[in-house]
């Protein structure tokens, strides 16, 4: 059976401070020379995976866009979410935008804000800063409400069958049944229809990449730096690796560890 590299991208492939990939490009290139295909899986929005599918030599792979509220196969995409509610960026801004009129809660959403703003957030240049707007189903936030706000707008959301994932940098405002885990499940569904089956290797070091790293065959935990680190509740061990290194050096640790046994 062959493999299928899910890959998370901010503080896994990618460096959480400056985006880069270097430490990661021999084992990243030696994957292509094998033709094993590495799909991203990644709170970045469509229009940023595709540039960096681009720079990596890697246009065309499918991939899971805005923490799992898009997927992207062959030049098409879903929408995920639990009862085909299916509420797009702009519907999910338009509630948000009610539920702080009426409740008066105190958070801020990239709709909020200008690009300037958003290369602050983030420190990503201004290109990317612009592609990182151009959001289809899901909208970060930063929270600045006390943790009883914060229930009272967990609550709300699941009014509007809306949901929160919380992310490296932000929380993730999305239709309810939309993760990682439920992108991947709904791709690998459409595989098995067409009688291509995976072995899976998912990496990842937020608790957004919890849902990805329950399901895939082999699982990485990337070292963070971050105090939001995960732990996996399943039980195969011998399955999982926590990665020495952090970003993209810690990706090769895991990506050596399960392909070169």
């Amino acid at each position: 059976m062959p493999f299928l590299i899910v890959t998370d991208l901010d503080g896994s492939l990618l460096d959480h401070n400056d985006y880069s990939w270097s430490a990661a490009e021999p084992c990243l290139s030696r994957l292509i020379q094998m033709n094993i295909p590495i799909m991203f899986c990644t709170s970045k929005t469509r229009s940023e995976v595709h540039m960096l599918q681009v720079q990596m030599g890697l246009s065309g792979q499918p991939a899971i866009c805005e923490n799992g509220a898009i997927l992207l196969v062959e030049g098409k995409t879903k929408i995920i979410s639990a009862d085909c509610a299916n509420l797009n960026y702009c519907e999910i801004t338009q509630i948000l935008d009610r539920i702080r009129a009426v409740y008066g809660l105190d958070f801020t959403g990239f709709h909020d804000v200008d690009t300037q703003q958003i290369m602050k957030w983030t420190n990503l240049p201004i290109e990317s800063a612009r592609l990182a707007q151009e959001r289809l189903a899901s909208e970060p936030i930063i929270w600045q409400g006390t943790s009883l706000q914060f229930k009272q707008f967990q609550q709300c959301l699941e009014e509007y069958r809306l949901c929160l994932i919380q992310g490296g940098r932000f929380w993730h405002v999305m239709n309810i049944g939309s993760d990682k885990g439920a992108a991947l499940s709904a791709f690998l569904q459409q595989e098995r229809h067409q009688q291509r089956y995976w072995k899976t290797v998912g990496l990842g070091d937020s608790p957004n990449d919890l849902p990805l790293l329950e399901i895939t065959n082999f699982a990485v935990v990337i070292r963070t730096g971050q105090s939001n680190g995960i732990a996996l509740s399943r039980k195969d061990l011998q399955n999982i690796y926590y990665s020495e290194y952090y970003g993209p050096k810690g990706w090769c640790q895991g990506i050596q560890h399960f392909l070169c046994q």
